[in-house]
């Protein structure tokens, strides 16, 4: 069992675990031992990744798309308040991600991880209106420069 390549990172790095097994037993069994040295932390079922793919809703109904949103807005809204240290940035971050989700999602199904999709998504829609704020408080700054040695 590899455990990264430095303890002190190991959070950092999310602390994932990389386990090497003979057979789907031997996973289940030390998934188990992690499960109660550290609740919570390790997958509720360590063999979904390996059933069948998901079923896709069906494109015409996109009610489940509500329920996802719903669910992973806290988790995505404190990712992009501690990334922006703004509420109104972070909040429209979620807002761009949203809608952004309400146009892929119906063609292409949900992501594996939803909150992960919307707190990515959001992320660079916020960084790409930061950027273009500034751009514009720059240009503005410019001309009103070129405005003043005019007179």
């Amino acid at each position: 069992m590899l455990d990264g390549p430095f303890a002190e990172t190991k959070e950092q790095l999310l602390g994932f675990y990389v386990v090497d097994c003979a057979s789907l037993e031997e996973v289940l069994q030390i998934a188990r031992e992690l499960a109660a040295a550290n609740p919570g932390r390790c997958l509720r079922d360590p063999t979904d990744w390996l059933l069948q793919p998901r079923e896709r809703p069906r494109v015409s109904d996109v009610s489940w798309i509500d329920a996802i949103l719903t669910s992973a807005r806290a988790q995505a809204v404190a990712a992009l308040l501690r990334y922006f240290r703004d509420l109104d940035i972070a909040e429209e971050a979620f807002q761009e991600a949203c809608l952004r989700a309400l146009k892929s999602w119906p063609r292409n199904g949900p992501p594996r991880d939803a909150a992960a999709w919307l707190i990515m998504v959001g992320k660079n829609a916020a960084i790409d209106t930061v950027r273009r704020q500034r751009r514009e408080r720059t240009a503005a700054a410019g001309r009103a420069d070129l405005g003043s040695l005019r007179r």
